[in-house]
């Protein structure tokens, strides 16, 4: 139980009082804030802090005594000592919550959220800012709760969607497409960046597609479509975040038949396996059958089939390892599965840049 200076206890009850030095403050100050903040500046040398609070009354009797330290005359504040004693001797500074947030500077907030950006722990972010700021009042809660406080500043009191929508209608340089679900949710969004398209423009022979799982927090697969240049080095051409697959047993059975129908090694059996092809899937999905004749066998089939690709140059690429490649480098920029999709595009945007200036120096 907290001892009350100001209290009727007995003497043989109270233990020895600590001699404060009262903060030698004379000016006044326009807020409240800006004299508590005068008054920690000096109180922090003698290992206390102080905060707004009240006193704490149980059963008529005072149990903690906050005195009232600043007084409002005539619009402005002023420091009013009440009591100069304690109870018990300082703790240390890092147990004052005013001297923590005081002591995120402009400067060590900007330092962690750059380091938040790419993915670095926020034990490792304390451990950098201990070596530079030995002195620093700070521990782990605290690079923790200004992480969750810079994220909500991020998102302007909007859900990771919403705000990820804003961000993407500033872009100048990316090209954006996006769909929504019958109740009006987000369920395809397609995004490339300009000088990626202009690569795709000199280098358009080969595109692999291929789509990497467990890169944020709602589930949406992460369509990943990459060029090749003639040299062999491969290149990020767009990304489209897709619906979640609910039926994965009935996809593998019809990626198996798209793989022996896109594998044909002549014009005929090509002919022969999209019959047999249309006749197992149109009874289910029909429209998609009609889509991929008209859309892409009736018009591309010669850019993607086997039977008509060894006619033309591909640089050998017949395999989606290079894909495969670029999502492990995908994955480990990512850090985590549970980011928004913002914060996906954020480190996606990271990397890109860093490939193009690569590129195009």
């Amino acid at each position: 139980m907290d001892y009350d200076p100001l209290s009727s206890s007995s003497e043989a009850e109270a233990p020895a009082l600590m001699s404060l030095q009262p903060p030698l403050i004379t000016e006044s100050f326009v807020t409240s804030k800006a004299l508590i903040k005068a008054i920690n500046e000096q109180a922090k040398e003698q290992g206390f802090a102080v905060v707004i609070h009240q006193s704490v009354e149980k059963k008529g009797i005072l149990k903690r005594v906050y005195p009232r330290l600043a007084r409002q005359t005539g619009g402005e504040w002023t420091l009013d000592m009440k009591v100069g004693e304690h109870h018990h001797e300082a703790t240390s500074i890092m147990s004052h919550p005013s001297l923590q947030k005081d002591a995120l500077m402009p400067a060590i907030s900007a330092y962690i959220d750059t380091e938040t950006q790419i993915h670095v722990r926020p034990g490792q972010i304390l451990s950098a800012l201990m070596l530079n700021y030995p002195d620093l009042p700070l521990d782990i809660e605290d690079i923790y709760n200004e992480k969750t406080r810079l994220r909500h500043e991020r998102l302007d009191n909007q859900s990771p969607i919403a705000a990820l929508m804003e961000e993407l209608s500033r872009q100048e340089d990316w090209h954006i497409e996006f769909l929504k679900d019958n109740v009006h949710q987000l369920s395809h969004l397609f995004f490339s960046h300009t000088e990626s398209l202009q690569l795709l423009a000199l280098n358009s022979e080969v595109l692999i597609m291929n789509c990497t799982y467990k890169t944020n927090r709602f589930n949406m697969p992460l369509l990943n479509i990459i060029g090749i240049m003639s040299l062999g080095k491969n290149f990020w051409t767009a990304f489209c975040f897709l619906q979640k697959e609910k039926e994965e047993e009935e996809w593998e059975l019809f990626y198996a038949d798209w793989l022996a129908l896109v594998n044909s090694l002549t014009p005929e059996d090509f002919d022969t396996a999209w019959e047999a092809f249309a006749a197992k899937w149109n009874k289910k999905y029909w429209t998609f059958v009609d889509y991929l004749q008209e859309t892409w066998f009736r018009l591309h089939k010669t850019h993607f089939v086997r039977a008509w690709i060894n006619r033309i140059l591909h640089f050998n690429t017949l395999v989606t390892s290079q894909g495969e490649g670029s999502h492990a480098v995908l994955k480990k920029a990512f850090g985590t599965s549970s980011e928004d999709l913002l914060q996906v595009l954020e480190d996606i945007k990271l990397l890109l840049i860093n490939q193009l200036h690569q590129y195009t120096s």
